[in-house]
């Protein structure tokens, strides 16, 4: 008798899954998974089609599979120390989930683009012990059921849902997000991690001038350097400033907000980097980043 598995959630965990099942099964195994993006192995980590945003880690740490490390870095043509765009890493794990079923006679594999509903429990007697309804009226039987649900939505300050004062991007992976931004602007980020240097290499690129503002003012930390790097440019309108909490009293936007007491606002002169962050940045666009605050 078939096993049935279902993933719910086809991003990179969801897909990595997938991957491992249809590669290792010995009998005969159904999966589905059930992710309503047209594409499985995006979400929001893979998702970007900015080619200059770029995997946190060089490529020999990217296979997909612990008993072969260079599996990505031949897929990819890449030296062991490139770093290589995210985009593309969505593209390896489509290749392989594809290969695999297609190797292994054992696996029946389908992707359900749709969102699940709920999931009900069968009852003692019934052939599969769980039933996923989805959006698009399936019940689908499962042995299994495997939870790759990704990340959350940002959650948003209470004080932007009255924020009036300029256009405010509440989610800048939702698709189209930056596309109201335009040519030249002004971009205030609220928070200087990884997902800022991604949204400020995209803006900068289209001449968007970008602040970024946290409580510690600090940037990820940079990789070491290993080798020939790529060069990352677009970054002179880039500064970063710290404050020690939000504005009281500043210009332009931060006006209408109405926090006390005020903080303590510092021009990043000489770049400190975060030495807790467990990703980094390029060595290149750390130094670009770097240079463009001291001017």
């Amino acid at each position: 008798m078939a096993q049935h598995i279902v993933i719910v959630g086809g991003g990179a965990a969801g897909t990595l899954t997938a991957i491992h099942l249809a590669r290792d099964a010995r009998s005969e195994t159904k999966v589905a998974v059930i992710e309503p993006r047209a594409q499985l192995g995006t979400g929001v980590a893979y998702g970007t089609a900015d080619d200059s945003h770029l995997l946190n880690v060089p490529a020999s740490g990217m296979s997909a599979y612990d008993d072969d490390a260079t599996s990505f870095t031949r897929w990819a043509g890449s030296s062991s120390d490139d770093f290589i765009a995210r985009g593309r890493y969505a593209d390896y794990l489509r290749t392989e989930l594809s290969t695999h079923v297609a190797d292994n006679s054992h696996i029946t594999f389908r992707h359900v683009c749709a969102t699940v509903n709920r999931i009900d429990v069968g009852k003692h007697g019934v052939a599969a012990p769980y039933t996923v309804i989805t959006s698009d009226g399936q019940n689908i039987a499962a042995d299994a059921i495997v939870l790759a649900l990704s990340n959350a939505a940002p959650t948003v300050p209470d004080w932007v849902r009255s924020f009036t004062a300029a256009p405010v991007v509440a989610d800048p992976w939702a698709p189209g997000a930056l596309d109201q931004i335009g040519v030249d602007a002004d971009v205030l980020c609220v928070g200087t991690g990884l997902t800022f240097v991604d949204i400020a290499l995209s803006l900068a690129r289209h001449g968007a001038r970008v602040t970024g503002v946290s409580r510690h003012g600090l940037l990820p930390e940079v990789h070491e350097t290993i080798g020939k790097l790529p060069r990352r440019q677009h970054l002179s309108h880039l500064r970063v400033m710290c404050c020690a909490g939000f504005a009281h009293k500043t210009t332009g936007a931060w006006l209408s907000l109405p926090y006390d007491p005020p903080p303590k606002w510092f021009g990043v002169h000489s770049l400190q980097h975060n030495s807790h962050s467990s990703c980094g940045m390029l060595v290149d666009t750390g130094t670009s980043i770097d240079t463009a605050c001291q001017k």
